[in-house]
């Protein structure tokens, strides 16, 4: 194995057995504390350059440069989690640097990918993991947590007994464990270490109406020791050491780590932010799934689709996405054909130009898609498959619009575009993907884009700030949609969550 000497730095690729036994002569609490430490100096910034200068007066000083992702500082914390115990050897700064290093030039498919070819699978393939590992960490942690709590604000609506469920079944309000959770992260940001006592002892916690025993309630959700994180962790294995920087993270379910420490801000550790925010925000979606009685999944899942069309169309309103494109924004048009009902898409974009139809669907991109795996009943052939069946049914409905048949839309000759808006991330859907989804799909049709929740709230920021309609945006390509870093909408919403 490759192991670098005092004052130097891991330079080399590695394979993952000895990046394994690397990272494993650490000890836990050590790496884990100095993990939360960057993770929190971090706070909302998707990445930092960070510089280091090391003087060890005997010798030329050492400086390193380098780019810290929170998709790095992830990955460390979950394989420090799985693989540190308690021994003698301290976690310091030159051990990071060499960590990072590691991380960097892990042998992984990239150095086995011989083909450059857009059009070939296993070039896609990598593409799809290396933007869904990446871009999953570039978006702003507080606009993904305020996504979410608009969205199960509102699933009442639509849901009038789901509060009663499921603070039967957790004893907490679901709004309390995503308030909770934003709490406690930014507190974390801000002093880079969980205590309990800080807590309870902030006037903020107190003020938006939480006790004690909604904070041991919300711990109990997501925190687990080291032993029932290597437990759980099993269900996510990938066997494939070529792909393991995109096996998913247990941390994103138990994102904090329970040490057993004697020293009270290091009894409980959150070495990765990233993955907490995602499993009191975006991972809630999961957990209630889990928790609700098998009788009320599908009216839960039926809600969260509801919401989310509402959401998309508040999207429309709050972005005057109307005027900037000069169009009339329908809502879902009921029609017939003869004697059958029919439903149009959930929102219709009416301009002289164009007709735009979005339809929303809640699907959620599965872990083995994301790391290009196949499995059964889920996997990436599953999800093509899964999508090309909604798009033929989209493109049907821009048929009844070519013919008239939705009463309210009156189509003369403007252009039509159909899109399929995600609520979870659709990364990567490049050449290969849509060939790969018309080859599968029965209209064999051209006119279609599919956009992630993530990319659909960017394109709308996009409009406001070029001041041009979705038409033309969308005209600019998926390079400036993915440069917006900033959302309007959500920085918005994210100030409803707390009373400060």
């Amino acid at each position: 194995m490759y192991q670098p000497t005092a004052g130097s730095t891991i330079t080399q690729f590695i394979t993952y057995a000895e990046f394994k036994k690397y990272i494993s002569s650490f000890d836990l609490i050590s790496i884990l504390f100095q993990l939360q430490k960057h993770s929190a100096l971090m706070k909302n910034q998707i990445h930092v350059n960070v510089k280091m200068e090391i003087d060890y007066r005997v010798s030329p000083k050492i400086e390193h440069e380098f780019l810290l992702s929170k998709h790095c500082l992830s990955f460390l914390s979950k394989e420090a989690a799985l693989n540190c115990k308690n021994t003698s050897r301290n976690f310091n700064d030159l051990d990071f640097v060499n960590c990072i290093n590691a991380y960097e030039n892990l042998i992984s498919d990239l150095n086995h990918e011989a083909t450059k070819d857009e059009n070939d699978k296993d070039s896609w393939l990598w593409v799809l993991r290396a933007t869904n590992l990446q871009h999953f960490y570039t978006r702003i942690p507080s606009h993904i947590i305020a996504r979410y709590y608009y969205i199960f604000s509102n699933i009442q609506l639509y849901f009038p007994d789901f509060e009663t469920k499921i603070k039967a079944l957790l004893n907490i309000n679901f709004i309390s464990i995503i308030k909770i959770g934003f709490f406690v992260w930014a507190l974390v940001n801000q002093n880079t270490y969980f205590q309990k006592s800080n807590i309870l002892n902030s006037p903020v916690f107190s003020r938006n109406g939480f006790t004690e025993e909604d904070l041991d309630i919300f711990m109990s959700l997501f925190s687990s020791n080291v032993s029932d994180l290597k437990r759980g962790f099993k269900n996510f294995l990938i066997k494939d050491i070529l792909l393991k920087k995109y096996e998913f993270n247990p941390l994103r379910v138990s994102p904090i780590i329970s040490t057993q420490s004697d020293v009270e801000r290091e009894k409980f550790i959150i070495p990765s932010l990233g993955d907490f925010a995602y499993a009191f925000s975006e991972g809630i979606y999961y957990l209630l799934l889990d928790t609700l009685e098998k009788s009320d999944k599908k009216q839960y899942l039926q809600s969260i689709g509801s919401v989310f069309e509402s959401y998309v169309g508040n999207l429309l309103k709050y972005y005057n996405i109307d005027i900037l494109s000069r169009c009339v924004i329908f809502p879902e048009q009921k029609y017939k054909i003869k004697k059958q009902e029919k439903k149009s898409a959930d929102w219709i974009l009416v301009s002289d130009e164009y007709i735009l139809q979005i339809e929303c669907k809640k699907r959620k991109f599965d872990n083995y898609s994301k790391a290009g795996i196949d499995g059964d009943s889920i996997g990436i052939n599953y999800i093509i498959t899964d999508v090309a069946e909604q798009l033929d049914k989209l493109i049907q409905k821009e048929d009844d619009i070519l013919n008239n048949r939705i009463n309210s839309i009156k189509y003369s000759k403007q252009k039509i575009i159909n899109i399929i808006v995600y609520l979870d991330e659709m990364f990567s859907i490049d050449i290969y993907a849509r060939n790969a989804i018309k080859s599968v799909m029965k209209s064999k049709s051209d006119n279609f884009l599919i956009l992630g929740c993530y990319e659909f709230e960017a394109l709308c920021q996009l409009c406001r700030e070029s001041n041009c309609g979705i038409y033309q945006s969308l005209d600019g390509g998926g390079s400036k949609i993915l440069a917006i870093q900033h959302n309007d909408f959500l920085a918005d919403e994210a100030k409803k969550i707390l009373v400060f």
